[in-house]
C-alpha cells in the first residue's frame, strides 16, 4: 500500500541563500538581519514551545511607523508539493501582501512552520493519501502558528487583543483550525484557497474526508472567518470549495464565502501572486472593517 506525505499549493519558492548572520552564528532566537525599508522589515528566528518541545521558527516581521501597539496580521504559507522544495521556502514569499497590510496600520508576521525554510523540523503536517486525517494535519499547522502568535503577543508594539490570521492553501486550512479553538485575541481569520491533500491538479486524497474535516472544524468555531476562492482554482474547484464552506458553516460557524471569479491561469495563486492584490484587497478590506480594524 502506498503511503505518501502530500501537500499542496502553487508556491512561489524563492531559493535564496541564508542570511549571512544565520550562516555565521550559532542558531539562537533573535534577529538575523537589520531592519530596512518603510516598514522596518526584519527576519528573525523566533522561539516556540509546546508540551516541553522547543523549536525556532524563521519569520519576517513588518512594522509601521511608531511604537504604539497595533493589531497583528499573521500570514500562513502553503506547502510546496515536492518535499525537496519545502526547505527552500522563505518568509519573503508574501512581501507585497505583507506591505499592503502594514500600509493599513498592521504589524505583520510571515512565519515558516516546522519543516519549512530555516525553521526547525521535521515536517509535522503531512498526511497519508490512503487514509488522510485532515483535521489532525490542520491542528498541527495551527499549533505552529498559534505558538508564533503567543510570542508576538508579548511584544510591546503588538495589540494582543486584535489578531487576524491570514492563510494561503494549507495555511488557509490552518487558519480554520485556529478558528475552531476560539483563542483569546484572535478576532478573525481569512482563508485563501484553503485545503489539503492535493496530489495533482483536480485530484484530492479522499475528497469527502476533506469536506468532513471542514465540518468538524466548524462545529465549535466562533471566530468570524472569510473564505476567498476563485472559479478556476486547479487545486480546489468552486464546487468543492462551496461544499467545504457549507459543511464548515453547518453548525453555525460565522463564515462568509466569497467566490471572486477567475484569476490568471490558476486561481489558486490569487493571494500568492502580487498581481492579485487589486482583486482581493477590496474583499479583505470589507471584512476588516466589519471587525473594526479599518475605516
Amino acid at each position: 500500500m502506498l503511503h505518501a506525505v502530500v501537500g499542496l499549493m502553487l508556491v512561489i519558492v524563492l531559493a535564496l541563500p541564508e542570511p549571512a548572520q544565520a550562516q555565521a552564528q550559532e542558531r539562537k532566537p533573535g534577529p538575523i538581519n537589520q531592519p530596512f525599508g518603510t516598514y522596518r522589515e526584519q527576519e528573525f528566528l523566533i522561539p516556540w514551545e509546546r508540551n516541553n518541545e522547543r523549536w525556532l521558527a524563521h519569520a519576517k516581521i513588518f512594522r509601521p511607523e511608531g511604537e504604539a501597539p497595533r493589531p497583528l496580521i499573521l500570514i500562513a504559507h502553503g506547502m510546496a508539493r515536492l518535499a525537496a522544495d519545502r526547505p527552500r521556502q522563505r518568509p519573503n514569499w508574501a512581501d507585497p501582501q505583507a506591505r499592503w497590510f502594514a500600509a493599513q496600520g498592521f504589524v505583520v508576521i510571515v512565519p515558516m512552520r516546522r519543516g519549512f525554510g530555516l525553521s526547525d523540523g521535521p515536517l509535522r503536517e503531512g498526511i497519508s493519501c490512503d487514509n488522510p486525517d485532515y483535521v489532525n494535519a490542520s491542528q498541527t499547522s495551527a499549533n505552529d502558528v498559534a505558538g508564533i502568535v503567543q510570542y508576538m503577543a508579548g511584544q510591546p508594539y503588538v495589540d494582543k487583543t486584535r489578531v487576524v490570521m491570514v492563510g494561503q492553501s494549507v495555511g488557509g486550512w490552518a487558519t480554520l483550525a485556529v478558528a475552531s479553538r476560539n483563542p483569546p485575541g484572535v478576532i478573525g481569520v481569512v482563508n485563501f484557497a484553503g485545503g489539503h491533500g492535493n496530489t495533482s491538479p483536480g485530484t484530492i486524497c479522499v475528497e469527502n474526508r476533506l469536506v468532513e474535516g471542514a465540518q468538524k472544524m466548524g462545529q465549535n468555531a466562533k471566530v468570524p472567518a472569510l473564505w476567498v476562492y476563485t472559479t478556476n482554482d486547479k487545486f480546489f474547484n468552486d464546487v468543492l470549495s462551496a461544499k467545504m464552506h457549507a459543511a464548515y458553516a453547518s453548525s453555525g460557524a460565522p463564515a462568509d464565502y466569497k467566490l471572486v471569479g477567475a484569476f490568471g491561469a490558476d486561481g489558486h495563486s490569487l493571494f500568492a501572486d502580487p498581481t492579485g492584490l487589486s482583486t482581493w484587497t477590496p474583499v479583505v478590506t470589507q471584512f476588516l472593517r466589519k471587525l473594526e480594524l479599518m475605516r
